[in-house]
């Protein structure tokens, strides 16, 4: 730049000299153009040497800085290909682990949900295991035995060996209890509400029964209160002698309730036969009237019948051989001897009658006969009759019964069943009952009424017999 400028003042003055050699002396301005001139080059020859020192130091200096980066940048490219591999080694090693991850993941999920499962059925159990021991009228004998298992089912996480093995220890425990026949003193709640102590027989889960010297009985267990109470009825006399035999010693079987105190529970609830008779309405009374009638002409007719009945092939045995001996004294003393028997009251008219014609014998034998029948028939149609009228009667009964249950529904509707449980009850008894009294009849009337004819066609055939033999001897 400084050269430019030395050349273009140099021609400046090279150009304006003869203008000014007009008006003076331009030499000692020359002269000192010349050397301004020379200081000029010379100085600009010595800032070019400088500037050339410059940027051959500048250049050496690049050149040193351009080796040292391109070594720096070696070392850059060899850390980036060892930082490359070493990446790629980590993404492998992040895969592996990531697979291994995952792998463990699902194993630890696995493992959870069994650890759920385990822990769900181990409080489940528990919860079971509580109810059965609140249940178990063992209990009474070891009472609350089953906060043992509080922890257990009060705590949400993994439950302790100590608690799983106290549950297993219980369960065995009732196992153990469960299977055995234990006879030992207890206290109960005895029917008139006084607590008393007496020997109590388990057995097994099923069944408690109570021994306190005379008195026998069942024994019901609250859960509630853990104790035991004794049925306010007593059992029936056979049950409760089947249970004095057992705890005595005598018999090796007892009556053992299955359902845990539900068929026990039905001798309170269960009505007396009485009691369910009166249930029945008003009409029970007409058809308890037929039943008693009913028993009383049966009874009579069985005490007429037996008292005129006989061994009738023994007796004929004995008249015949008199009869074909010709002791008629005999026959006749045989015949009056069986009095109030029939076959020797019509045997004895032909014995008595023996000098008539065949004919008239027969005859007189006949009347005879038709004389005995309607005694022996004697309340046949009335039994019948009777046996007619009580199923009727009970069907009735059934009638007005559903009219009442009818009645109630049409004034209260069907949401409470015991309202017309008096009804249906009142229906079904009355036809129970009616039929009750109508069978017994008819089997009594159809017995009888066989027995009747029975006993007429012996009359008949001893009649002939013996009209036979009195002829024959003729």
């Amino acid at each position: 730049m400084r050269q430019i400028i030395v050349v273009c003042l140099c021609v400046f003055f090279s150009w304006s000299a003869p203008v000014l050699s007009w008006s003076q002396d331009v030499r000692p301005m020359m002269r000192k153009i010349s050397e301004e001139k020379k200081m000029l080059l010379e100085r600009a020859i010595e800032e070019k040497h400088r500037a050339r020192e410059e940027l051959l130091s500048g250049v050496k200096e690049i050149s040193k800085d351009r080796a040292s980066l391109l070594s720096f940048l070696r070392r850059l490219k060899a850390r980036k290909e060892a930082l490359l591999t070493q990446a790629q080694e980590l993404k492998s090693s992040i895969a592996s682990l990531t697979r291994e991850k995952q792998l463990l993941g699902s194993i630890m999920e696995k493992n959870h949900a069994d650890i759920q499962e385990l822990v769900g059925y181990i409080r489940i159990n528990a919860k079971d295991l509580d109810g059965l021991l609140r249940q178990s009228p063992y209990s009474a004998l070891y009472p609350h035995r089953e906060r043992t298992l509080s922890s257990l089912l009060g705590s949400r996480g993994f439950p302790a060996m100590k608690d799983i093995e106290n549950m297993v220890m219980l369960l065995f425990e009732e196992l153990y209890l469960s299977g055995n026949v234990i006879y030992k003193r207890c206290p109960f709640i005895d029917r008139n509400g006084n607590t008393r102590e007496g020997k109590v027989l388990f057995v097994g889960p099923f069944t408690q029964m109570y021994s306190t010297g005379k008195d026998v009985g069942f024994l019901l267990y609250s859960p509630a209160s853990e104790r035991f109470f004794a049925l306010s009825r007593h059992a029936p006399y056979l049950i409760r002698r089947h249970i004095k035999r057992y705890l005595t010693g005598e018999s090796s079987t007892v009556p053992v309730d299955i359902a845990r105190g539900a068929a026990i529970r039905q001798f309170l609830y269960e009505p007396s036969l009485w009691e369910n008779i009166l249930s029945g309405g008003p009409l029970i009374w007409p058809i308890l009237a037929i039943g008693v009638a009913g028993l009383f002409l049966i009874i009579e007719r069985l005490l007429y019948l037996a008292k005129r009945s006989m061994d009738t092939s023994s007796f004929m045995e004995q008249l015949t051989s008199h009869i074909k001996k010709g002791e008629w004294d005999r026959a006749h003393g045989l015949c009056k001897g069986q009095q109030g028997k029939i076959i020797p009251a019509v045997v004895l008219t032909a014995i008595e009658h023996r000098g008539l014609a065949r004919e008239d014998m027969e005859n007189m034998l006949q009347e005879r006969i038709l004389g005995i029948i309607p005694s022996l028939e004697k309340f046949l149609s009335t039994l019948g009759m009777l046996a007619a009228i009580a199923p009727l009667l009970g069907l009735l009964g059934t009638v007005t019964g559903m009219i009442n249950t009818f009645h109630v529904i049409t004034y209260y509707g069907t949401s409470d069943p015991r309202l017309m449980s008096s009804g249906i009850s009142e229906a079904l008894i009355t036809t129970m009952l009616g039929l009750s009294v109508a069978i017994p009849i008819m089997f009594f009337h159809t017995l009888i009424s066989r027995r009747v004819d029975s006993l007429v066609a012996q009359m008949e055939e001893c009649a002939v017999s013996v009209v036979n033999l009195i002829y024959a001897r003729e």
